[in-house]
């Protein structure tokens, strides 16, 4: 006997709204896995010294910024320790260190006037000289004065086509932890974005996330939550 035709729709409307909602029950569920593991490692990383390590987390897999390879090598074994942790890698910048002051020739008759700096500064200088990158409250979308902050970043790195960035988001401590790594993780992306479309090539930026786990200044007052909520560029050797 033929079976009847019209069970094959309800079943079909049933498994893809199972599937649409699956997928919509994870998104949070994967913030929240990100944001635990990133504060727990954290945390690790501090009770060891290792208070100039960072790390920051997609999913499962965690990613170590470290100033020396000695401190990337300690903090990647602590951080593959943790419970949750599928796979960890390292990033390391080092420190820029200030130039030599330069000493006179023994040839020079005498002092003279000290000669001006030429060229431009370095471009992590012409970054952090930068005003702030603003976005709308709550949200990842740029104000108009952010975007305008942005297009500069942009002429900055298309004047230095050698350059690659790491895009760093942070938060304020408003909100739950999971929300702050969602919303700096949001702002991050929205910048590298908006330069992809001004021309900067995608493989010159990597995006970094960090929620309110690295404030700048204490974070007890509207002025410096302010201060806090920013969007950073790290020069990357």
């Amino acid at each position: 006997m033929a079976r009847p035709r019209g069970i094959a729709l309800p079943v079909a409307v049933g498994v893809a709204g199972f599937v649409v909602l699956f997928a919509l029950q994870s998104i949070p569920n994967r913030h929240a896995i990100e944001a635990n593991l990133t504060s727990r490692s954290t945390h690790a990383l501090r009770a060891a010294g290792l208070s100039t390590v960072d790390v920051s987390f997609v999913g499962r897999d965690g990613t170590v910024h470290a100033h020396t390879t000695g401190d990337a090598d300690r903090a990647l074994a602590i951080v593959r320790t943790q419970e949750g942790v599928r796979v960890a890698t390292a990033v390391v910048t080092p420190v820029p260190t200030p130039s030599a002051t330069p000493q006179p020739s023994p040839t020079t008759p005498g002092p003279g006037p000290t000669p001006s700096p030429s060229g431009p500064p370095p471009v992590q200088s012409q970054l952090a000289a930068l005003p702030r990158i603003t976005f709308e409250n709550g949200s990842a979308t740029l104000t108009a004065d952010g975007r305008a902050v942005v297009e500069r970043v942009a002429a900055v790195l298309q004047a230095n086509p050698g350059v690659r960035v790491r895009i760093e988001g942070h938060t304020d401590s408003t909100g739950s932890a999971q929300a702050n790594l969602a919303l700096s993780q949001a702002r991050a992306e929205t910048v590298r974005t908006v330069l992809q479309s001004l021309g900067i090539a995608p493989d010159r930026m990597t995006v970094a996330f960090f929620g309110a786990t690295r404030p700048l200044v204490p974070d007890t007052s509207p002025a410096n939550q302010a201060i806090n909520r920013r969007v950073e560029f790290v020069v990357l050797p």
